[in-house]
C-alpha cells in the first residue's frame, strides 16, 4: 500500500457513490465517471505511417500549423517525428 493512503474499511468518508450509482463499492459499471479518461494509442503501424506522411509534408513546404491541422497533432509531436530519423523500411 502506498503511504498516504488508508484501506477503505479505514477511511472516514462515507460511501456517498454519484449520479449514476448511489454506492462506489457496490456500483456494476466497469468504469467509474471519475477516472480520467486514457487516450487510444495507435498501433506502431499507423504512427510509422503517419510519422512519414508527416516528413513527407515538410519535406514539401508545409508548415507546422498546416501539418498540425492536417494530423491534429501537437506542435511536440511533429519536431519529435522531424528530429528523429525514419526506420528502416520508411
Amino acid at each position: 500500500m502506498r503511504s498516504g493512503l488508508r484501506e477503505p474499511r479505514f477511511n472516514d468518508h462515507p460511501d456517498r457513490g454519484c449520479s449514476l450509482h448511489s454506492s462506489c463499492l457496490e456500483c456494476p459499471r466497469s468504469a467509474c465517471r471519475y477516472d480520467k479518461v486514457r487516450s487510444v494509442r495507435r498501433p506502431p503501424a499507423d504512427m510509422a505511417n503517419r510519422d512519414e506522411n508527416i516528413r513527407q509534408r515538410r519535406a514539401e513546404g508545409a508548415t507546422i500549423k498546416e501539418i498540425r491541422a492536417e494530423f491534429v497533432v501537437s506542435n511536440n509531436t511533429i519536431y519529435r517525428v522531424l528530429a528523429t530519423k525514419p526506420a528502416k523500411g520508411e
